[in-house]
């Protein structure tokens, strides 16, 4: 009797394949894993579970270059204008992060006259503290809490232990 791999765990073996390696497809991927884990992992089973996921190998597809006609161009608003007070131009982003138990997403909101400044070293880090504290109490009413720094810096707690539902597994069965 050959162990088998659940789904789940798996799919938590493609996701980190995936995230080290996004060029793999479905052929490499289970070729990897099963060395890996050194389990016999049909390619079958991999691409419906990475067509489940909605990951896909990332390569150069045909014609990237050429726009569609059908596509709206947006003109860049910004070409010419010269960034001089704050509040004037606001950019945003969005990313996430892994983490243990799946993912956190990260978002950035700058205001590009303040961040300009820092870059060019215009402003000290503290000055862009106080800008930061000052557009919140503006717009929020109320400014962050600021460390006491006649008081020792807390630990930061200590992650729960891994949950074992959401932790690769290995079940011992028959293989068809």
């Amino acid at each position: 009797m050959q162990p088998i791999l659940t789904d789940h765990a798996l799919m938590n073996h493609l996701d980190t394949q995936y995230t080290a390696t996004p060029f793999y497809g479905s052929r490499k991927m289970a070729k990897v894993i099963s060395l890996q884990t050194g389990i016999e992992i049909n390619r079958k089973r991999v691409q419906r579970l990475m067509q489940a996921m909605a990951i896909t190998a990332i390569y150069p597809k045909p014609n990237t270059s050429r726009p569609n006609r059908q596509n709206r161009v947006y003109p860049y608003l910004l070409t010419g204008l010269t960034i001089t007070r704050p509040n004037m131009v606001w950019a945003t982003d969005i990313t996430y992060i892994r983490v243990r138990h799946g993912f956190v997403y990260l978002v950035a909101v700058l205001e590009l006259q303040i961040y300009n400044d820092l870059v060019a070293g215009k402003i000290n880090q503290q000055e862009a503290v106080n800008e930061v504290n000052a557009w919140m109490k503006i717009n929020t009413g109320s400014s962050p809490q600021q460390p006491d720094p006649q008081q020792p810096a807390s630990q930061p707690k200590p992650l729960p232990p891994l949950n074992p539902d959401l932790a690769p597994s290995v079940q011992t069965g028959t293989t068809h």
